[in-house]
């Protein structure tokens, strides 16, 4: 894997990016306000705790919003969503985003990369569902099964 195949990797990117929108790792993001503002309308004092949720399923911004499709992520795609971006915001933004977001993502990249590479993977059981007791964690085992490709690495 180099930086420059990992440009290419347009549809990896758009599969973490879908999995971020539909589970992402925290249910929830909060702040406190630092100035009186208005949102939708609504008059929010300096010093109120606003909550956004994490996941996006609004069906408003991503048609068939449960169901996984990368391909929104793609420009050029007929899936492609054109959604105001701060609509799914898994890292946060801004001065108080995640600072280990890229870190997080190339590490993902690596991962899967390498997975992917070597195996071929198969899942027959119970669809497998977040559970945000704490932060996001699947609901069950993950029973993958892991069939080597017999890569010549």
């Amino acid at each position: 894997m180099t930086a420059e195949n990992l440009q290419k990797m347009k549809y990896l990117k758009a599969c973490q990016q879908e999995s971020m929108r539909i589970w992402p790792i925290a249910s929830a993001l909060s702040r406190k306000t630092q100035e009186d503002m208005v949102l939708s309308g609504y008059h929010i004092p300096k010093g109120t705790i606003v909550t956004r949720q994490g996941r996006n399923n609004d069906e408003e911004f991503y048609p068939q919003a449960d169901t996984f499709i990368p391909e929104r992520w793609i420009r050029g795609c007929p899936m492609h969503s054109t959604a105001d971006p701060f609509t799914n915001l898994p890292f946060g933004h801004g001065a108080r985003s995640c600072v280990g977001q890229r870190f997080a993502r190339l590490e993902l990249y690596i991962i899967a990369f390498k997975v992917i590479q070597k195996f071929r993977l198969e899942y027959h059981h119970e669809p497998i569902e977040v559970d945000y007791t704490g932060l996001g964690h699947p609901d069950r085992d993950c029973k993958i099964r892991l069939i080597p490709r017999h890569c010549p690495n």
